[in-house]
């Protein structure tokens, strides 16, 4: 992803394991980040309670609430992989060659 995206930093941390928010945040600190923006967006199929809770609560613990107390604008998008046809088409033809 950051090979096809140069202009944008590409970053995957996980709810219950590692890299964690903590690790991420420590990530984004150690560059520069313009307008101090970040997206978070989940890496699943369906974005449900998980993206909902785990990542845009308002709950101190949660993703969102942690990167706006470390001085960071985000802005979820709360969809699923699903609405990209790009992985779609790769997901029909993983199903087409198996047996």
């Amino acid at each position: 992803m950051n090979k096809k995206y140069p202009t944008y930093k590409l970053y995957i941390g996980t709810v219950e394991g590692e890299p964690g928010i903590a690790d991420i945040v420590a990530s984004l600190k150690s560059q520069t980040i313009a307008n101090k923006k970040v997206i978070i967006a989940p890496l699943t199929s369906i974005a449900g309670d998980y993206a909902n809770n785990d990542m845009a609560s308002e709950e101190s613990d949660r993703w969102k609430s942690v990167l706006e107390k470390a001085d960071y604008t985000v802005e979820p998008k709360l969809v699923g992989i699903e609405v990209y046809k790009e992985i779609v088409n790769v997901w029909v033809e993983h199903k087409s060659q198996a047996k």
